[in-house]
């Protein structure tokens, strides 16, 4: 998922992925369905927007969780994902 472009969850970013290294393990083309770990490493191909959205996206929480679909964290992010009702003062 961190292929897709974080300004247009319907697009993708244009690159390809070339190599991915899981622990030991290396892997030529990997499919761009294969679930990250922790400490693995991809090498990637492509343009200067792409490469910039991804390091947006992996750099932030909150793009992160926009791009995955998750919700985002944060007081500010609660602001514009629940109800006014929810974040009122008491």
């Amino acid at each position: 998922q961190i292929m897709i472009d974080p300004r247009d969850r319907d697009q993708a970013l244009r690159c390809i992925p070339l190599m991915l290294k899981q622990e030991s393990a290396l892997t030529v083309r990997p499919d761009s369905a294969v679930q990250l770990r922790l400490g693995d490493s991809v090498l990637f191909c492509g343009d200067r927007t792409a490469r910039r959205r991804m390091i947006a996206t992996v750099s932030n929480q909150n793009t992160l969780a926009y791009v995955t679909g998750r919700r985002p964290t944060g007081w500010l992010a609660g602001l514009f994902t629940r109800g006014a009702a929810d974040t009122a003062p008491n």
